[in-house]
């Protein structure tokens, strides 16, 4: 059938002298082939360009465009598919001069939005197509148009609507011939079916469209449709049937593409399941893995992974497991970067589209966000960020542990927050976990109507106090520095939340991940900034800071505090002799002593510098912090470091000074440390407080 098309493409092509008649015919062909081959596709959009562009066909140079931004998303390229789009802007001569060109631009702009994520702008531009499409008869858009949003609704989770849509493209595709797009719509209404658990619609739907693309011999769809009847046999537990039908899928594929490698890894994940089948999964997975990487965008990449991981971990196959999961961080530590770096480029063009009044709310709660540290308060300030989120008498921000299968929730309900509590991933009472385990957005607009997420009874009313349960509610799934996590925002009427509501709640959440990254972060770098790294003890900086505060809360007082200053014994021989491995372990464990003695919580004690360490005694009391001193000074002595098989022991020499009416912190330390040297030079081990200061 493909190579019907190309022979009559090139026989009219040949044939016709006028060049805007030959722009036309690329054009219909393009409408009818484009997905075959996307490469050939491409080649002749170049030809119509070049011919358009020498006649001044803005019409037909505009078709080819909104042509070539589809095929750019089959690629994928949606960089330059972006551009494209933009380029076909500066041609439309409007909805009212070219009606159905604009039922084009739009469905284009539907595409697009939705392969970058923005599903909500994306649901905007396809409506607007359909408007268009049915007002002026052009079905084959139409019927592309409602695919794509059964398309959505079905990656939403929003199946009940899917079917909806689906079925309205159904019969707007027996209005033309527009086989290809008939055979779509079969194969995501089978995908709906299955996912209601309505098995026997989706054999129809199925059988139905395999029997169409057999008839147009299109191995893309044939390949995409004996998927959905594996995965439909798989859910009915009939694996041979699966199987076959998995094979099939398998057969029909020329190469690993954008439409083609869910299907293998599909096929791989069956394999899995058998004992005997497991090494050929294993090898098919691996074999996706290395075609994808580096060339595909890294969702079906990482899908394949995890699978693998999966298997590889309940296997207890340790060594594999470990390459997988180095794997997987490296893509999305990668994917991280890439998503930062256009994030709020990808916010303003949302925004821009549908409800660019928000712009300057979004970024002033973003940038409230980023002010405070606890996850509470930043979720706190995201609550009260819009009239919407804020008289929601629920909401919820749950996150989970990469290393563990629980789910902690921070939980707002009626007017206060009640403790954090746990949920399990696998809960399948919960829209939650359900939620965070599919990666799907949950919008549900009447619980009693679309409980299939749920295995028990929904009820309207609790039982016990008689008040309304949830009856509308959005969950929409986010990743953060990796860890799953997501937001829930419930009602107790139904149809509660707008579609602008819900787009301007997913750009909010884009900055609400941004804040808690940054909780993150901050908290790490101020733990940096105050530590000693090799000792974890307070640093040089932090003690002085530290300290600055404890002066002035004893000079208003008019109280004493102490200082000692501590150097270990030959220090540099230690070095020297052993290396500076062994003088690294030898200050680990100086350090760890320190911890051990000093309990109290009240006194202040750091690493100085080098071999030197210094305290700070609140309380000046002479024998308590010198019996102090002389505690860390004995159990050094007596201290034996194992360091790497060698027996490594040292002495310590201590400086003490008490504070006199001046209170100068600088003078304080000059005295202990001139004390600390005279410990030295009288032999060292051993501890010397330091004279009285002639003011005293």
């Amino acid at each position: 059938m493909f190579e019907q098309f190309i022979e009559a493409l090139e026989k009219d092509f040949a044939a016709i002298n006028d060049p805007w008649e030959k722009i036309d015919r690329i054009n219909k062909y393009l409408d009818n082939s484009r997905s075959w081959d996307t490469e050939l596709s491409l080649k002749w959009i170049e030809t119509g360009l070049k011919l358009g562009t020498s006649v001044g066909y803005e019409r037909g140079i505009f078709l080819l465009l909104i042509h070539k931004v589809f095929v750019l998303t089959l690629k994928p390229n949606i960089k330059m598919a972006e551009e494209v789009l933009e380029q076909s802007k500066g041609l439309f001569a409007g909805e009212e001069k070219w009606p159905i060109e604009a039922a084009y631009f739009y469905h284009a702009r539907g595409v697009l939005e939705m392969d970058i994520g923005l599903t909500e702008v994306a649901l905007e531009s396809l409506n607007k197509s359909v408007l268009i499409a049915r007002k002026h008869k052009v079905w084959r858009v139409q019927v592309s148009s409602l695919n794509t949003i059964g398309i959505i609704y079905l990656d939403d989770g929003r199946f009940t609507e899917a079917r909806t849509v689906l079925l309205k493209a159904l019969d707007a595709g027996h209005k033309e011939e527009f086989a290809l797009g008939y055979i779509s719509v079969c194969n995501n209404l089978g995908s709906t079916y299955r996912e209601l658990k309505e098995y026997t619609k989706s054999r129809k739907y199925l059988e139905y469209g395999i029997k169409k693309a057999e008839e147009l011999a299109h191995s893309t769809m044939l390949s995409s449709l004996s998927q959905e009847m594996a995965l439909l046999y798989e859910d009915e537990g009939n694996t041979e049937l699966a199987a076959s039908f998995y094979k099939d899928s398998i057969k029909y594929i020329g190469g690993i593409d954008y439409l083609t490698s869910q299907v293998i890894i599909d096929y791989g994940r069956f394999m899995l399941k058998s004992p005997d089948t497991a090494e050929e999964g294993i090898e098919l997975l691996n074999g996706i893995i290395s075609s994808l990487d580096g060339v595909r965008s890294n969702s079906y990449l990482t899908n394949a992974l995890e699978i693998l991981l999966n298997y590889y971990e309940e296997n207890s196959m340790d060594n594999e497991s470990l390459k997988i999961y180095r794997k997987i961080v490296e893509i999305k530590k990668d994917s991280t970067k890439l998503q930062k770096s256009s994030e709020k480029r990808q916010i303003e063009r949302e925004l821009s589209l549908s409800w660019s009044r928000h712009i300057d709310s979004i970024f002033d709660a973003g940038r409230m966000m980023l002010e405070p540290s606890s996850l509470r308060e930043i979720f706190e300030i995201f609550r009260m960020s819009e009239p919407f989120i804020k008289s929601s008498p629920v909401a919820l921000l749950a996150e989970k542990d990469p290393d563990s299968e629980e789910i902690k929730v921070i939980a707002y309900r009626g007017n206060k927050y009640f403790p954090d509590y746990f949920i399990k991933i696998d809960d399948p009472d919960s829209m939650i976990a359900y939620s965070m385990r599919t990666g799907r957005n949950v919008i549900v607009r009447d619980i009693n109507t679309e409980s299939h997420f749920f295995t028990r009874k929904v009820r309207q009313f609790d039982p016990e106090s008689g008040h309304p349960l949830v009856q509308s509610l959005v969950c929409i799934p986010f990743e953060r520095e990796g860890k799953q996590c997501l937001v829930s925002i419930q009602k107790y009427e139904i149809n509660a939340y707008e579609r602008s509501e819900i787009n301007l709640l997913k750009g909010l959440i884009t900055f609400l991940g941004i804040a808690l990254d940054a909780a993150d972060k901050n908290e790490k770098i101020a733990l940096l900034s105050t530590r000693d790294p090799l000792t974890n003890l307070y640093n040089r900086r932090e003690f002085s800071r530290l300290a600055e505060r404890c002066r002035a809360a004893h000079m208003r007082s008019r109280s004493s505090f102490r200082i000692a200053i501590l150097d270990l014994d030959h220090f540099k021989v230690i070095n020297d002799k052993y290396g500076h491995k062994v003088g690294d372990d030898c200050l680990v464990a100086f350090s760890e002593l320190l911890r051990d003695i000093l309990r109290r919580g009240t006194d202040i004690y750091a690493r100085y510098g080098g071999e030197e360490f210094i305290i700070l005694f609140v309380c000046a009391d002479a024998p308590s912090s010198y019996d102090i001193i002389e505690k860390i000074r004995k159990e050094t002595e007596a201290l034996i470091i194992d360091a790497d098989g060698i027996k490594v022991k040292m002495t310590v020499s201590i400086g003490i000074a008490e504070s006199d009416e001046n209170y100068d912190l600088d003078v304080l330390i000059e005295r202990a440390d001139k004390a600390m040297y005279q410990a030295k030079e009288r032999g060292r081990n051993r501890s010397v407080l330091a004279r009285p200061s002639k003011t005293d």
